[in-house]
């Protein structure tokens, strides 16, 4: 292949998703509802584009109604200087959909999010072509670095993760790339500005981005490059400072995650009189979290810092299986430039893993680790020689486990993030049971936090990691038959012991098998038998103040209620019936061999 045919099939790129993106029906696909932070954002977006403001009114609500029945859920509002109310998050992603929101609907979010990420595809092939690689592969590495990896998934997400990935890979491309290709003077004075520019509004989107800044002045410094840090540095954490003025002149506050800041479900303010904003919602303000949940626990910062590369839900092994062929190359080389891009992977990492050490991965709606994407970009420009085979072998067939069924079906996996690590392979993988109360599993109706045995006096607390049950009956519930569940017991202080009662249906001979912490048991149960396995101190896993036991519970076979009994209407497909209860008093273990 040669550069002006690599060119040529990034412009036709180009025009493909841009003509995708006009004409495709992604408010239906979308089944005209918000996911995780999106309803906020859609209304900045919205408020931005037809008021030209960030105050919230009662006729952006109605604007929100139009086309979703279920209203803002998860809206974020704060109070103004005014008395007013403002919409509490970042504007600048929002301000960049703003007039293709006005021309396109929704459809804008997803052009800008395509845009963005062919503006990374060409400043990734340029990057590789000026290292010397071939036209080909020069097109091929970048386009593999975001399509092996879930980033592709984010496009049709009306949230900023795609605009934070593009901003710290653009920045990074213009810090870098004035040094790997020689350029006149002007040339590299226009690239700094406006590099200093897209850091500043990345800093503004996630504070976290402004690592850029130690990093360029690390780097620039000690190549005695003064007037590049001056444009780069000086400039950028002005443009940062600007926009949180902006947003500080607005409403009173520079800190749009500060104040008096709440979200709401259900009802919203303005809806009616009596529905104000003193009376709904749930108080959400970092002024209150940072006091009283971020902290530094020496232990819970090394399981983070395991689960964050291999876990489960959320370990980039899996989901940005590209970042760890940058890894390894600078590693490997550890000089020159890949210290530094070492230094700001690494202070991004602890920034969020110190700061939020049960959330680093960005709140139960996510898919994998969403505040990874902008920390990823690092990773690409760590590799300074072609991949190899093997090396693009490897990384394609794990993509192809975990990250490309996410990316293949993007609609079902932002309404049902749940879904993507419920796979064959996905339970051998270590459990972030730090994250217990962010998974993504927790957005399955019934399954997040469910109160046992008595709801209005729960001993303990079930987290479901899959759909293979039914919505608790009592103390108990049903195990869906042929299907295996998995669960999460959570608890505020070590069970003494636990007793799980099992009953079978009508089908003789019906295999089950149960795992209970660290013990496994395996029955057969004739028809309608029940079955009790006590269990003395159970083993488990700690994280601070909270004992957690991983749950596993099979059952071979099911019946069909309604197929048995000619007056019954329950047509599910019932295994096995499942109580769980803790002692008060050890006894006697007994009722299974494990």
């Amino acid at each position: 292949m040669t550069y002006p045919q690599a060119v040529r099939i990034l412009w036709m790129a180009g025009l493909v998703g841009v003509l995708a993106c006009v004409g495709a029906p992604i408010l239906s696909l979308r089944l005209q509802s918000f996911q995780g932070d999106e309803a906020t954002y859609y209304m900045i977006a919205q408020s931005l584009a037809w008021d030209g403001d960030l105050r919230y009114t009662r006729t952006d609500l109605y604007r929100v109604y139009r086309d979703f029945p279920d209203g803002p859920q998860g809206l974020f509002l704060r109070a103004g200087r005014d008395g007013g109310l403002f919409y509490a998050k970042s504007f600048i992603y929002p301000l960049w959909v703003a007039p293709f929101f006005r021309l396109l609907g929704v459809n804008g979010f997803v052009l800008v999010n395509v845009l963005l990420l062919w503006v990374v595809w060409i400043l990734g092939f340029r990057w590789c072509y000026a290292l010397g690689w071939t036209p080909g592969m020069a097109l091929l590495w970048p386009l593999a670095f975001i399509g092996l990896s879930v980033v592709p998934a984010y496009v049709v997400w009306w949230t900023p993760e795609v605009f934070n990935f593009a901003t710290v890979f653009i920045a990074l491309f213009l810090l870098l790339y004035p040094d790997l290709r020689a350029a006149d003077g002007r040339l590299r004075r226009g690239w700094d500005l406006v590099g200093a520019v897209v850091a500043g509004m990345g800093t503004f989107s996630k504070p976290v981005i402004g690592v850029l800044f130690v990093v360029a002045t690390g780097y620039l410094l000690l190549r005695r490059q003064w007037g590049r840090w001056l444009r780069w540095v000086v400039g950028g954490s002005l443009v940062a400072g600007v926009l949180f003025g902006l947003y500080g002149w607005n409403v009173g506050d520079w800190n749009y995650m500060g104040g008096i800041r709440k979200t709401f479900y259900g009802h919203f303010p303005l809806e009616r009189p009596e529905l104000t904003f003193e009376r709904l919602g749930i108080y959400h303000s970092a002024d209150i979290t940072y006091e009283q949940e971020h902290y530094i626990d020496v232990r819970t910062v090394v399981q983070d810092l395991f689960y964050y590369f291999v876990g489960r839900y959320a370990g980039i092994a899996w989901y940005f299986p590209p970042a760890l062929v940058g890894l390894g190359m600078a590693l490997r080389r550890l000089r020159g430039r890949s210290v530094w891009l070492l230094v700001g992977l690494g202070l991004m990492v602890a920034a969020f893993i110190v700061s939020q050490p049960h959330n680093y991965l960005g709140g139960g709606g996510t898919i994998a680790n969403r505040y990874f994407l902008c920390v990823y970009p690092w990773t690409f420009f760590m590799v300074p020689v072609a991949p190899r085979g093997w090396t693009l072998g490897i990384t394609a067939a794990v993509a192809a486990v975990f990250s490309l069924p996410v990316v293949t079906a993007p609609f079902l996996t932002a309404r049902s993030p749940w879904r993507y690590a419920t796979g064959p392979l996905h339970p051998w993988l270590p459990l972030e049971y730090t994250q217990l109360e962010n998974l993504p599993s927790n957005t399955y109706p019934h399954a997040f936090n469910v109160p046992f045995p008595d709801p209005g006096r729960p001993d303990y607390f079930a987290f479901f990691l899959n759909d293979a049950f039914y919505p608790r009956e009592g103390p108990g519930f049903w195990v869906r038959g042929g299907h295996t569940l998995r669960m999460v017991l959570k608890r505020h202080e070590p069970f003494a012991g636990v007793r799980v009662r099992l009953r079978n249906g009508p089908i003789a001979g019906h295999r089950v098998r149960l795992r209970f912490g660290k013990a496994w048991f395996r029955f057969r149960l004739e028809s309608w038998e029940e079955r009790t396995i006590d269990l003395p101190a159970p083993r488990g896993y700690r994280v601070r103040n909270v004992w957690m036991w991983p749950v596993e519970i099979s059952a071979e076979s099911g019946f069909v209620p309604a197929f048995e009994e000619p007056q019954n209407r329950d047509r599910r497909y019932l295994g096995v019936f499942v109580v769980i209860e803790p002692w008060t008093v050890p006894a006697r273990p007994g009722g299974g061999e494990p």
